[in-house]
């Protein structure tokens, strides 16, 4: 997938998390930056691109392994979706870990853009069947950031 700035207003909700998950792998830290909404908390943290791109070439947390990104549903209304996914990572100190999200994505001039997330660790949900990971579950148990 191009991770080019341009590409990134044609990128539907879905695409837009896999987007991210390759700029992360690649430390494409200017691509992560434009992926989030300007309403994000996360930009209200890093007020410029530079200031990230500082704290991401420092912080090696910034950027796991990925091992899999797996999309598991996408529900689109309006100027808004949400799309739930299951991520597996391993950091660098060798740590293996997991969580699935379910990221809250707004629509604007510019495209689609992350505005939050709500994630669980994998193992707080291991008891459960894959069909009852919900939207509503992982919102409700989630911690937002």
């Amino acid at each position: 997938m191009d991770l080019s700035l341009k590409q990134l207003s044609k990128l539907e909700p879905a695409e837009l998390i896999l987007a991210r998950t390759q700029a992360l792998e690649r430390a494409q830290f200017r691509f992560v930056y434009a992926s989030y909404h300007p309403d994000s908390n996360f930009r209200r943290n890093f007020k410029c691109c530079n200031d990230y791109l500082s704290h991401a070439h420092t912080e090696t947390s910034v950027a796991p392994q990925i091992d899999e990104c797996r999309i598991l549903s996408e529900h689109v209304e309006s100027s808004m979706a949400r799309v739930l996914y299951r991520m597996h990572i391993t950091l660098e100190d060798g740590t293996e870990s997991g969580y699935y999200e379910v990221a809250e994505l707004r629509c604007d001039k510019g495209g689609w853009r992350y505005l939050r997330g709500f994630k669980v660790p994998l193992h707080e949900l291991s008891t459960l069947r894959a069909e009852h990971i919900s939207y509503e579950l992982i919102i409700q148990r989630g911690i937002c950031f």
